[in-house]
């Protein structure tokens, strides 16, 4: 019985240094993530006050043709006084390509000298009274 009980505490002496060489390996430790997104800001009627008047004209020619209804997500970035970057998401594809060449038109004025990410809704709906007339409405949402 006493060369049982010596062959369990030689393993478990075994068996706690194995453990405690291990630890000391645990010196460095790495950890990996994704950056999160920058957030947009919202409030681009503050900055760029004739956007729903430019945008309307900017938009008249792609509502007449296609007529399409539905919220089309835009996303741009104001460097100074130029927008940069602008991304169109959601809604009918057929607005994406006439939202962005509008953009660049857009009177946006800001003290910021800093990169500012922007982002609104244009909402196209058909009028009720005039069909075939457009209401377009630009949200302040993400």
């Amino acid at each position: 019985m006493n060369v049982r009980h010596t062959l369990i505490a030689a393993t478990l002496s075994l068996v706690a240094g194995a453990a405690a060489a291990q630890g000391s390996d645990l010196t460095r430790v790495e950890i990996a993530g994704k950056q999160l997104p920058k957030l947009s800001r919202t409030d681009v009627h503050k900055i760029c006050t004739h956007l729903d008047s430019t945008l309307s004209e900017g938009l008249a020619n792609a509502w007449f043709h296609n007529q399409a209804e539905g919220d089309v997500r835009v996303q741009f970035q104001l460097q100074g006084n130029e927008i940069t970057n602008v991304t169109t998401t959601g809604g009918p594809r057929v607005y994406h390509q006439a939202i962005r060449h509008a953009m660049p038109y857009v009177d946006c004025q800001t003290d910021a000298s800093a990169s500012q990410q922007f982002a609104f809704v244009v909402a196209f709906r058909a009028s009720e009274e005039n069909p075939g007339q457009m209401k377009m409405a630009f949200l302040e949402r993400q």
